[in-house]
């Protein structure tokens, strides 16, 4: 029978989600500043367009500006002044200033939980496996900020991990082996089969752990039929998350 020593955790739509959608929450701050966006199509524009430009600048600044010398804020400012800009806001000196306010207040903002809710369960379900008996530690592994531990803390739930692995400590982020082999450093484990990986990106989780031998489950409403699959590693709700279900989906 398996024996899980580690099990960690993705935390964004894993873990935690957004209360509300992005381009919502920018156009909302980006109105106390005197930017007119807070209308459906900016909204949409935004949402659609924050996704391929975050990806573009991690590309281009790896692990939010480490490898550039810059700081974390000063990376999000630039992800927030380019999505605006695509998104059809004109630029102008008056609007850079606005835009720099914006951006502050917006990096305040989600460097603390109120916009981010606690995914159904996650809590009861954390506070189980740390009770289990078995002696399993629980850690994360994000592509997140250096900002996710203080959100987890306000959300109740930092205290479970033992450990919470960020690109910007380590120079390295999902899918990249060096994030794994981290992982199992901070408990001085040798065994991978004995690590357990849970997350909801199919490339960045799943098999991103199962390529270091790791054991993994697929969490959301991923729809892939792909042979890579187990259909026994894909789990709908945390709330299904129990010691004993873990072992049998991996059995």
């Amino acid at each position: 029978m398996q024996t899980i020593r580690l099990i960690t955790f993705d935390v964004t739509n894993t873990l935690i989600k957004f209360k509300s959608s992005v381009g919502y929450e920018y156009c909302k701050i980006a109105d106390l500043y005197g930017i007119k966006c807070n209308n459906e199509n900016t909204v949409k524009a935004i949402n659609s367009n924050f996704t391929i430009l975050m990806k573009q600048l991690k590309k281009e600044s790896p692990f939010y500006g480490v490898t550039e010398g810059i700081n974390c804020n000063q990376w999000w400012h630039r992800l927030v002044v380019r999505t605006f800009s695509v998104s059809g806001i004109e630029m102008s000196p008056e609007m850079e200033s606005k835009l720099k306010l914006t951006s502050t207040h917006l990096y305040k903002l989600f460097s603390t939980a109120e916009p981010y809710q606690l995914i159904d369960g996650v809590e009861d379900t954390l506070s189980a496996l740390q009770k289990n008996g078995r002696s399993i530690q629980i850690g994360v592994i994000s592509n997140s900020d250096e900002r996710l531990p203080k959100i987890l803390s306000q959300l109740g739930i930092g205290h479970f991990f033992q450990f919470i692995i960020l690109p910007q400590f380590i120079r390295a982020a999902k899918p990249d082996p060096k994030v794994f082999q981290t992982a199992l450093d901070k408990i001085d484990l040798k065994d991978p089969n004995q690590a357990l990986h849970i997350g909801d990106d199919l490339v960045k989780d799943y098999l991103a752990a199962k390529n270091c031998k790791w054991n993994a489950l697929l969490f959301g409403k991923d729809d892939s039929t792909s042979d890579a699959i187990n259909p026994k590693h894909k789990i709908k709700t945390i709330k299904e998350l129990t010691y004993d279900s873990i072992v049998e989906k991996l059995n």
